[in-house]
């Protein structure tokens, strides 16, 4: 009888340490999760960030392509009113 209690705590004692690694283990997988999904919106943010400016300089090379144009096209006019 004494065999199979001490036999008990031994397994007992074996579960509750295994408890325990899973618990530890779950807590870290669960931080590494917690970790990732703030790097992801951080990432997020950056890249916001990066298409919003992208889009400002596309708008602004646009703009400065028509000034080009209207700069061209003034030539030009001014070309033509000189040679007539």
């Amino acid at each position: 009888m004494q065999d199979t209690v001490e036999q008990l705590r031994v397994r007992c004692d074996e579960l509750s340490a295994r408890e325990q690694m899973y618990a530890a283990s779950w807590k870290k997988d669960t931080d590494v999760r917690q970790q990732m999904a703030l790097e992801v919106n951080s990432i997020q943010v950056v890249l916001d960030q990066k298409n919003d400016e992208i889009r400002r300089l596309r708008q602004h090379q646009s703009e400065l392509e028509t000034k080009v144009v209207n700069v061209s096209d003034d030539c030009c006019s001014v070309l033509r009113l000189l040679n007539s």
